[in-house]
């Protein structure tokens, strides 16, 4: 009895834990990267996003022309806020690559 728990212990140390510790590894640095569909996907998510910045670009310079104090129109609490917002509104946007 004290032979075969010895060869299992033996086993586990030289195989079974080495074998466990290489495997885990191999698939951490395999979940670290990025795939190809999820680098698709945030790129074409950053398109959307830039043509959704134009959009509200466009509105902005219509609504400007046809009433320039159309931001007066938010609550004075939120003013501030909200020109900081649109000032930097193009430095909140970068491409993830």
């Amino acid at each position: 009895m004290d032979d075969f728990a010895g060869i299992i212990a033996i086993l586990c140390i030289f195989v079974i834990l080495p074998w466990m510790f290489l495997h885990y590894s191999s698939q951490w640095k395999k979940g670290r990267s990025i795939s190809a569909d999820d680098e698709q996907l945030l790129d074409d998510l950053y398109h959307v996003a830039q043509r959704l910045d134009d959009r509200i670009g466009t509105i902005e310079r219509i609504m400007d022309a046809d009433d320039p104090d159309w931001r007066r129109l938010a609550p004075a609490s939120q003013q501030e806020t909200l020109d900081e917002k649109i000032a930097n509104r193009s430095t909140n946007i970068r491409r993830a690559s």
